[in-house]
């Protein structure tokens, strides 16, 4: 095989300036001499303060060490327990089909562990629907209560 078989003398993408000095000398030269071994401490400045210019003592290139990134505390479920204690009386009550709703999102918000987004939108229909569940016993509660009161014996 031969030494130059990605850019071998018949490639027609090899460069064919490669190894050759550019023909009016450093296109991007400057004007002004430069000093000898490459760059070199400005003429007359002193060296920066201590605490200046360099990497910070014990850590390297001036990076802090590493630490892990924030996390947030796990979210507290005593909501989301208080929220299935409600639906499992809603469903031992009268009410028993509707907790049923509010039994199987609590129960979703507690089993929840990855996505607490999800978790706290299922928390917040439980709490809706058992809401509502409450708000219909009330007002059923009230007409007979009314019914019964105002009825002649």
């Amino acid at each position: 095989m031969s030494e130059n078989w990605q850019s071998g003398p018949n490639d027609p993408y090899g460069d064919p300036y490669a190894g050759q000095p550019h023909p009016q000398g450093d296109p991007y030269g400057s004007p002004y001499p430069q000093p000898p071994g490459g760059y070199g401490d400005p003429a007359g400045y002193p060296p920066p303060p201590d605490g200046y210019g360099g990497p910070a003592a014990g850590h390297a290139h001036g990076m802090e060490p590493y630490a892990a990134p924030y996390q947030e505390a796990p979210p507290s479920q005593t909501s989301a327990i208080a929220a299935l204690v409600v639906s499992i009386l809603l469903v031992v009550t009268c009410c028993g089909f509707l907790g049923v709703i509010g039994l199987v999102f609590s129960a979703l918000s507690l089993t929840e562990k990855i996505d607490r987004e999800k978790a706290r939108r299922h928390l917040r229909y439980a709490w809706i629907s058992n809401g509502v569940i409450l708000a219909i016993m009330a007002v059923l509660a009230c007409l007979i209560g009314f019914a019964i009161a105002t009825s002649e014996t």
